[in-house]
């Protein structure tokens, strides 16, 4: 089991978009930098946002603030102060491997939109679904498997599928906080809402 670095974690995900990008990478890679020196070497630091799409909260999408530290980082890894590296590749370095165990592989339900022809779909248990074979962690939350007790099982995405059925629809989303924007062009006529614990 690996813990992430929640306050470097926490910093990526809620506080950086709110700084200049040169001093959030500053403070990203001297965290990092500082971790290396209390804990020593043959330790991982992990990285792991909390479900959120961080990037929305960004200027520019992020693309300035990730820019900088996939930079610094492999600086630091040529100069030979820090090792970047998946989880898998830690455990096979550092003698792990034999003791993990992989996910069991599940046939999960998704949705199969492309090149499908939805106008005239009203429900969305009548989308076009298709199963796809993928690794899921049996229960994740506080040692539950279903901590919602929801019928579909744990952690369903929100679904909002925005449909242009009028001239000069609403150009604003569905859902409050999304912080992005809908351009006129693009107006929508009806959204119907689908969160996989029902709540729609």
């Amino acid at each position: 089991m690996f813990f992430r670095d929640w306050v470097l974690s926490d910093k990526v995900g809620f506080q950086y978009s709110g700084w200049d990008p040169e001093s959030a990478v500053e403070d990203f890679v001297n965290t990092i930098l500082s971790v290396r020196d209390q804990v020593g070497g043959g330790r991982i630091l992990v990285i792991a946002l909390d479900g959120e799409n961080a990037w929305e909260h960004y200027p520019n999408d992020a693309i300035e603030f990730l820019t900088g530290p996939y930079q610094k980082l492999s600086e630091l890894q040529s100069q030979g102060l820090i090792r970047t590296v998946t989880i898998r590749e830690y455990l096979e370095n550092y003698d792990g491997k034999e003791k993990a165990e992989a996910f069991p592989v599940a046939e999960v339900p998704v949705l199969d939109l492309k090149n499908k022809d939805i106008s005239t779909i009203t429900d969305y248990s009548d989308l076009p679904m298709k199963y796809v074979s993928q690794k899921f962690p049996e229960g994740s939350w506080a040692g539950e498997d279903n901590p919602w007790n929801d019928p579909n099982g744990f952690s369903l995405q929100i679904i909002e599928v925005y449909i242009d059925t009028v001239e000069d629809g609403c150009a604003m989303w569905a859902s409050v906080g999304s912080n992005v924007e809908i351009a006129d062009v693009d107006a929508w006529g009806v959204c119907p809402p689908y969160c996989g614990l029902g709540l729609w």
